[in-house]
């Protein structure tokens, strides 16, 4: 079919749509911007905010400033992080019911 038409794999009329799912909850297929910046660069910096907060709660490394945290910062950090998933677990269940995710 590309040797006939090289942009058929653009056309979105020849591919079947998926049902909304939790995998297209989560590469935000659908979404809307927030606060005019697209989704990619939003889960991008929350990619790297992530995993800048689990290096500094369970990486101990002297010297380097991101480990090096006194112990109660680190316990709070780590107890932080379970909790800031679950909130945005609950979040995620909410939006998805309150939205129309119909196209």
């Amino acid at each position: 079919m590309l040797e006939q038409d090289p942009y058929a794999d653009a056309d979105d009329s020849f591919f079947e749509e998926e049902e909304y799912g939790a995998v297209s909850a989560l590469l935000g297929e659908r979404a809307l911007p927030f606060l005019g910046i697209p989704t990619g660069p939003l889960q991008v910096g929350h990619f790297i905010g992530a995993l800048v907060i689990v290096l500094m709660a369970f990486v101990e490394y002297p010297g380097f400033p991101l480990t090096n945290l006194p112990s109660p910062l680190r316990g709070s950090l780590q107890g932080g992080k379970n909790t800031n998933q679950e909130d945005h677990y609950f979040a995620e269940r909410i939006s998805r019911k309150s939205m129309d995710f119909g196209v």
